[in-house]
């Protein structure tokens, strides 16, 4: 398992990961904004680009959530979602 510290050929991601679903995620009024694969490095960098992008003005708090089951969770998929600041 891997802490919210993933660098991936020098590139480091700005979101946060952190330890809850989906389903908590939407209820908090997150909304679906890129999904890829930690272990393939250009998905990777697209994702570190797209955090950076989401939060880069101040209008979305931008966070990472693991894959929601085992066939994701052992592929590697990673979701970042995104909330509007108020």
């Amino acid at each position: 398992m891997f802490n919210g510290e993933r660098e991936i050929g020098k590139k480091s991601m700005s979101a946060m990961l952190i330890d809850r679903t989906i389903s908590e995620l939407q209820q908090d009024g997150y909304e679906s904004w890129f999904s890829y694969h930690i272990r393939i490095p250009e998905q990777w960098h697209m994702a570190c680009a797209k955090a950076e992008e989401g939060s880069e003005n101040g209008a979305y708090e931008v966070v990472r959530v693991k894959g929601q089951d085992e066939a994701e969770l052992s592929d590697g998929v990673e979701y970042l979602y995104r909330r509007r600041i108020e």
